[in-house]
Formats: structure tokens, sequence, C-alpha cells
């Protein structure tokens, strides 16, 4: 097995396994709803929970990216394509993160999440 070869499987594995994580937190996030919604009055917050999930993702992909193209594992191409995407992903859940924090605390009950 060639190395182009070996490369484009592990590429198609690693897809695969990033769309079955999708997948499994798609379901995870509708059976929550289903349940009666995200809040469940003990403190927990599924979607607090989804974003503070999302935002570490998007960092541990940032500096997997970082660490593969350090190593040579990445062409600067590559890297330059995948930085953008997750740093992107990054912005998005931070932007999220700050504007439900600013809804909690601009809350009548004085923020009290539970």
């Amino acid at each position: 097995m060639s190395v182009a070869t070996f490369i484009a499987r592990c590429a198609a594995a690693f897809l695969v396994l990033v769309i079955v994580a999708a997948l499994y937190r798609a379901l995870l996030f509708v059976y929550e709803l289903a349940r009666g919604g995200t809040e469940r009055g003990d403190g927990y917050d599924a979607v607090q929970v989804r974003l503070d999930d999302d935002r570490r993702r998007a960092l541990s992909h940032l500096r997997e990216v970082q660490f593969d193209y350090d190593t040579g594992k990445l062409s600067k191409d590559d890297y330059e394509t995948l930085t953008a995407r997750y740093e992107s992903e990054a912005a998005a859940a931070f932007r999220s993160l700050d504007a439900r924090a600013r809804r909690v605390d601009a809350a009548p009950n004085g923020g009290d999440r539970a």
C-alpha cells in the first residue's frame, strides 16, 4: 500500500468518525428536547453543555492541526483550510456562549439558572 493510499484511507476513516460523532451529538440533543426541553431544573443546561463542548472541540482541533502541520503531516494548503474552518467554529461557539451569558445576566431573576 502506498503512502498516498494510506493517507487517503486514514482521512476517510477520520471523516466517518466525525460524521458518526456529529450524528450521535445531534441525536442526544433531539432526545433532550423530546424529554421536555434542555433545562432539567437541577441546574443542568444541555444547551450550555453543548456550546462548551463545541468550543472545546474546536480548540482541540486547532491544536491538533497545528501539531500535524508542525510535524509535517499537513501541507500548508490543508493547514490553512483546516485552521480557517476550526477558527470559524471556535469563534461561533464563543459568540454563542457570550450571547447566552448576556441573556442570563439580563434575566429578571438575577441570572439564576436553576
